[in-house]
């Protein structure tokens, strides 16, 4: 008997894969339906000026509208715009509040940021425990940053293993045949894009 494999779409997949958010009147119906990745597509095209007018106040909106829906990373853009002064004025204060909003939602950019932001400002307890986030999450710039850190004496033996586990495992979880084919098939969209 043979078997059929169905592909199902989550509200939250990358939809680019299947060539459907190129086109506008596609990203127009699926914004209405409240899909957040939709949003976030819509806020890149008008940010970027991609088969659309140029708008940083509408690629905000875009974005403040995929946050109200729970995309974590949205957060992470809207600080990005407070923190370069992008249709809104220039705040720091507000980057961090949005970053902190991201990286409490799951956002493993935000806690990347974080670490940095920490970092810089020598509050090296802080900025550690965002990387042990991140690293734990796969992100192997945090993982690195970790093992920097140990070297330099500012985290235990076992802390890092602990992490390092974490992190090897996040890795394996994302090990497949088909999550490859799907990130090259991003690529290649993200690509054509350009």
């Amino acid at each position: 008997m043979r078997q059929v494999q169905t592909n199902k779409i989550s509200k939250e997949a990358p939809l680019r894969k299947h060539g459907m958010m190129n086109n506008i009147k596609v990203l127009k119906k699926l914004m209405k339906k409240k899909n957040p990745e939709a949003f976030m597509q819509m806020a890149e095209r008008y940010k970027n000026g991609k088969e659309i007018l140029q708008s940083y106040t509408k690629s905000l909106e875009m974005r403040i509208c995929a946050a109200e829906l729970g995309h974590a990373d949205a957060f992470v853009n809207i600080g990005y715009f407070y923190d370069v002064g992008l249709a809104v004025e220039q705040d720091k204060s507000k980057t961090l509040e949005f970053y902190e909003i991201a990286a409490k939602k799951g956002s493993v950019q935000a806690h990347q940021y974080l670490a940095l932001y920490h970092g810089k400002r020598r509050n090296i307890d802080k900025s550690v425990r965002h990387c042990k986030v991140a690293a734990s999450a796969g992100d192997q710039q945090s993982m690195d940053g970790l093992m920097k850190a140990y070297r330099d004496k500012l985290l235990t033996k076992e802390e890092l293993s602990q992490t390092l586990r974490a992190f090897q495992t996040a890795k394996d979880l994302m090990k497949s045949k088909d999550r490859d084919a799907i990130k090259a098939m991003q690529e290649y969209y993200v690509a054509q894009d350009r």
